[in-house]
């Protein structure tokens, strides 16, 4: 394999290798910017832009590698200032890929396959559809998503917090201190695009619920043995969020910081114990 071919390429020569091939840049962007998130990938960044989200760096992945993926222009039948793309990857980029899968997890490769074909079978115009509803990439609905994440964070935190006071178990410990972090990530998130914005408080939104969903689970008598893998679900989710916004230099990682700038000391203490007796995978 070339030693200039990036890692991140995996990702859309598996989009054309799954799909056989690609005739719109723009359903490209969609495919790639969905399967990323749902598969909680960050292999490319993603910003608003005329259609929805869009990736430069994937735009330039697309052309500069012309033995691995071939783009083709032609004229477009609706418009002659829009033309046409198409995408295809070559036998070299197929052997390329084989490379690249060699470092990754099969289990994750299998879960992006899933995604892409799920996609890729929707008409683009749904897929448009799609990342305008819920990642709400209009200005408008963008300030109503993170109203309403937020709102939803003040309801949960008061009961968790309850159960903390009076039991002060190690389970109420550990999603009081998320739902914490998660707080201040959201006070602290400064970004003016709606795409990252959608995706940080989709994050937020889905972290919140869970630990919402568990919070009868936390009291005593605990299933440690039921608990353990929600909260192992819950702390992935949450680096993946805290990682996606420390690569946009959009809030700092909590853990590269010192914890008076983060958290009170009782907050730091809680979070601290939660996280010892969790026994999460180094």
């Amino acid at each position: 394999m070339p030693e200039e071919v990036p890692q991140r390429l995996w990702l859309p020569l598996l989009i054309l290798e799954t799909t056989g091939d690609l005739r719109s840049k723009t359903k490209f962007q969609k495919i790639a910017f969905l399967t990323q998130f749902e598969s909680k990938l960050d292999e490319y960044d993603f910003i608003k832009h005329h259609y929805g989200p869009y990736s430069d760096g994937l735009d330039l992945d697309t052309v500069c590698y012309p033995s691995l993926i071939i783009q083709k222009i032609s004229p477009s039948y609706y418009s002659s200032n829009r033309p046409c793309y198409s995408y295809y990857i070559t036998e070299q980029g197929k052997n390329v890929l084989s490379e690249l899968k060699q470092k990754l997890n099969p289990e994750t490769i299998q879960l992006v396959v899933t995604k892409i074909k799920e996609i890729n079978e929707k008409p683009l115009c749904e897929l448009l559809e799609e990342v305008y509803e819920k990642f709400a990439l209009k200005k408008d609905d963008s300030k109503q998503l993170e109203l309403q994440v937020k709102e939803e964070l003040m309801k949960v935190i008061p009961p968790i917090n309850h159960s903390y006071m009076k039991f002060g178990n190690r389970q109420t410990t550990f999603v009081l201190g998320i739902l914490e972090l998660i707080e201040k990530i959201l006070s602290k998130s400064q970004t003016k695009d709606t795409v990252q914005k959608g995706v940080i408080f989709n994050l937020s939104k889905e972290i919140i619920q869970r630990c919402k969903d568990l919070a009868k689970d936390v009291i005593p008598p605990t299933d440690s043995k039921y608990l353990r893998p929600q909260f192992l679900e819950i702390y992935d989710l949450y680096n993946y969020l805290i990682q996606y916004c420390e690569n946009r230099n959009i809030v700092k990682d909590p853990m590269s910081q010192s914890l008076d700038e983060i958290l009170t000391e009782d907050e730091a203490l809680r979070l601290s114990k939660a996280l010892e007796k969790v026994e999460l995978p180094s």
